[in-house]
């Protein structure tokens, strides 16, 4: 597993030659990975060296993942199992992510903003396909002043691009026909879903579709200062969920826009209970999904199933909670996380260990990050502790909510790598190892 920067460069240099490009093979020994014949290609065939058109249109070379300390891995604040593959030269990127089998079997969007992330297909062509598409799903509000030349002038930018024609390549021919913008938002989603790709974006998409409203649009922090309320906390819960906004509130708010209460302020919950609970069955380390299902239950008086579905989201990292999006920041600054925060306003608060609690209770308190690490790294000592929860605990130590400094993610990241390594898992070891390098690289200097 050596990881210096001239054999690797040397590598690099023996697996490109004049007539055939051989990255993918270099990948795979840099980094110990399987990759998909569809991953090989994307690395072989030259698409790399081709921009895009829509979001992320800026392929990392395959030469830039060679080097000891690429620079487009954002140590620390990318999850420790992430390959960047595609950015939007904005600093987000869609990521491979690095399973236990030393396979990429996910691509996630990840947010430079914050570190959020969401997961945007099993493979890159979905991703790229979704992105594509991404403004043409259901929900999405149409900037009306733009000329129809120019829509269609950049909608087949878009689509006649080098990496849409790779990603379609990849797929089912059917899925061709949603790239029509004659299409409509509808029938993009429908087409998406049943090709099954990018499953996870679109039914998000499709819940803050049903959560929308007017209220969003229109509301600016002024509105927050002339109502006496503030804007992080009072008018942030009301974007979420517009039955909390007080009955004053909502008369002062439709008389200032000329508009009825009930278009402008009603939401689609129903909806987000039907997605949520579909996407609940396949899969429980997703924030927002446990998140918006415990505030669905909560709001109509079934507590018990409330608490299940926030004890589950407590469980699961801040950077997948898209609090940002949804507007379930309103309590971040007391709270570490808005599940728990409910857990707490429900009654149900020890259902939680308590130093756990305690720890995400003092977001306000200087060091509560290490309070959080501190908890899940002592869980390494309990005994019968197999590799792979060994793996598990230190990578919740470090991105269940984040580390204070770059100085504790290397010594997570070093730790991640040597318990990966014991379970066997190589390829998550190399790319753990790969971004603590890229610390030593840019901090240590």
């Amino acid at each position: 597993m050596n990881t210096k920067t001239a054999p690797q460069q040397s590598l690099a240099d023996n697996y490109s030659s004049a007539g055939t490009s051989r990255w993918s093979q270099a990948i795979s020994a840099r980094y110990h990975l399987n990759l998909s014949s569809e991953l090989k290609d994307w690395f072989d065939s030259g698409v790399c060296d081709s921009f895009g058109q829509s979001e992320f249109c800026e392929p990392a070379h395959p030469e830039q993942l060679l080097v000891d300390a690429p620079e487009c891995i954002w140590p620390g604040l990318m999850p420790p199992d992430v390959l960047p593959l595609v950015g939007n030269g904005l600093g987000d990127w869609l990521c491979g992510r690095v399973s236990a089998l030393d396979t990429i079997d996910e691509i996630v969007y990840w947010y430079h903003g914050g570190g959020d992330y969401l997961p945007y297909g099993n493979r890159l062509a979905e991703a790229i396909i979704f992105d594509t598409l991404a403004e043409r799903l259901p929900g999405r509000r149409q900037l009306h002043a733009v000329p129809a030349e120019r829509i269609l002038f950049e909608h087949q930018a878009m689509v006649s691009g080098s990496l849409v024609a790779w990603a379609l390549q990849q797929l089912p021919n059917e899925v061709a026909a949603v790239l029509d913008i004659d299409a409509p938002p509808s029938r993009v989603a429908d087409e998406l879903l049943r090709n099954n790709i990018a499953m996870d974006a679109v039914r998000c998409d499709a819940v803050l579709a049903a959560l929308d409203n007017e209220l969003r649009v229109r509301v600016k922090p002024a509105d927050a200062i002339a109502l006496g309320v503030t804007w992080d906390r009072d008018i942030a819960k009301w974007m979420f969920d517009t039955s909390t906004i007080p009955g004053d509130m909502r008369k002062k708010l439709t008389a200032w826009w000329g508009v009825s209460q009930k278009p402008v302020l009603t939401q689609d919950w129903e909806t987000v209970e039907k997605v949520c609970t579909e996407l609940s069955g396949e899969r429980s380390d997703l924030g927002w999904v446990h998140d918006c299902l415990g505030w669905a239950a909560q709001r109509r008086g079934d507590l018990d199933l409330a608490g299940d579905h926030y004890l589950i989201a407590a469980k699961t990292s801040v950077f997948t909670d898209q609090s940002v999006r949804f507007r379930t920041h309103f309590d971040s600054e007391r709270i570490a996380k808005f599940s728990v925060a409910r857990l707490i306003e429900i009654g149900q608060a020890e259902r939680l260990d308590s130093r756990y609690l305690d720890a995400l209770c003092q977001a306000d308190q200087p060091h509560w990050r290490e309070r959080v690490a501190s908890y899940w790294l002592d869980q390494l000592s309990i005994g019968g502790m197999k590799d792979e929860e060994r793996y598990q605990a230190i990578y919740r130590a470090g991105w269940d909510v984040g580390c204070d400094s770059m100085s504790r993610y290397r010594e997570l990241l070093n730790q991640l790598a040597d318990a990966a390594t014991d379970a066997r898992q190589f390829a998550r070891a190399e790319v753990a190892r790969t971004h603590a390098a890229c610390i030593d690289d840019r901090y240590r200097r």
